[in-house]
């Protein structure tokens, strides 16, 4: 999905495709919406099951990131 702030594991931190194709997972949540994680690996997932919130907020501060990334840009065109 392009929308997808991240191009590299939050479980590794390799690049995702460096081995093989990423792993594409819907982690749930009571309460909360689904939520896409790419991953590396399969192993991965273990290691983000082990604490979820803290590889949610690498994918959230990495979407933050790009879309003020993307507001700038917008913005400088506006001129």
């Amino acid at each position: 999905s392009k929308n997808y702030p991240l191009d590299v594991c939050v479980g590794s931190g390799e690049k995702l495709g460096s081995m093989g194709d990423a792993t594409e997972w819907i982690y749930r949540a009571e309460g909360q919406a689904d939520r896409l994680v790419k991953f590396c690996c399969d192993g991965c997932i273990d290691t983000f099951m082990e604490n979820p919130a803290e590889h949610l907020a690498k994918i959230d501060a990495a979407a933050k990131k790009k879309a003020d990334k993307a507001e700038k840009s917008d913005s400088a065109h506006k001129h």
